[in-house]
């Protein structure tokens, strides 16, 4: 009899389009994952559910890669009063919750976030979980007290609060976020998993070929750049690549990588395409024979 975990769904037609992006599995029978993305999936289908003028191709899926729509970002500002304070986020909520690097809204409700996740875990009956673990170091990240109450915050927030004791909450925490006045790419930038990266009092700039970048999206939005709310806004999880695939026409395709397609430091292709990464674009994929050369740089 086989184990319910290796039956795979049955395959369907897509007439249309099907998105795919994380989420939680409609069929319970295939839900064996303990964290999901709730809401970047309901956001690419209603862009999709609206094609571009002209219909689709490969160069309009960048509407798709670089979208920065946080649809969660509302169930937390929805907590806070309706005052002069709050007015800021709650005009950016209604115009799409944009977590884009050059927003002052975006850094608002990054430090609105921080501090909600900073009171929530001084709750007294969360105090156990601050226990030391005895796994070893290696395992911190999965350990991390506050790392693991950001990603359940509006779980965590309907839990341990009643409606009352949530609202007040969320307005402390906006009194304590007050006094940012740093864009969301201020603090939100490429933390590459490099050996040199967490060097104590080592600069950005000292990991070799990668330059410090500001950042747009957030982990829970098609244009994927995952920070840690209450820990860090640096971000070392996003879109490992981008692809587009041109069925009828192979040479339309396109790509991008976070880097480069080099692994090596001294070579110029180490991250010669960071810059369109970060951006949400992608490159032409080359796949005929008459148009590829050889790397000089590569090894022989």
């Amino acid at each position: 009899r086989p184990r319910p975990w290796t039956r795979l769904p049955e395959p369907s037609v897509v007439a249309t389009h099907h998105v795919d992006a994380n989420e939680r599995p409609a069929d319970p029978a295939h839900d064996l994952g303990w964290r999901y993305a709730h809401h970047r999936a309901d956001r690419l289908r209603a862009l999709l559910a609206t094609p571009p003028e002209g219909g689709e191709s490969p160069e309009t899926q960048r509407r798709l890669h670089a979208d920065t729509a946080h649809l969660g970002a509302a169930a937390l500002i929805s907590l806070l009063p309706e005052d002069d304070r709050s007015t800021t986020l709650r005009a950016w909520r209604d115009s799409g919750a944009h977590m884009d690097a050059d927003s002052d809204e975006a850094g608002l409700f990054a430090a609105y976030r921080h501090a909600l996740v900073a009171r929530v875990a001084a709750h007294p009956i969360l105090a156990p979980l601050r226990e030391p673990h005895p796994y070893g170091a290696i395992y911190d990240p999965w350990f991390s007290f506050e790392a693991r109450i950001g990603e359940a915050l509006p779980v965590l927030l309907a839990r341990l609060y009643d409606e009352d004791g949530a609202r007040a909450l969320a307005t402390e925490a906006l009194a304590d976020a007050a006094a940012s006045d740093r864009r969301w790419g201020d603090t939100h930038r490429l933390h590459p998993l490099h050996v040199l990266a967490d060097v104590p009092g080592l600069p950005a700039e000292a990991v070799p070929g990668v330059a410090p970048v500001a950042l747009s999206g957030d982990s829970d939005v098609p244009r994927c750049t995952a920070s840690v709310p209450g820990v860090t806004d640096l971000v070392a999880r996003g879109s490992v690549a981008r692809w587009v695939w041109d069925l009828a026409d192979r040479d339309a395709s396109r790509w991008g990588v976070p880097f480069g397609a080099s692994g090596d430091p001294s070579s110029t292709h180490f991250d010669d395409q960071l810059a369109t990464w970060a951006d949400a674009r992608t490159a032409p994929v080359v796949t005929a024979w008459d148009r590829l050369r050889p790397d000089p740089e590569a090894p022989a």
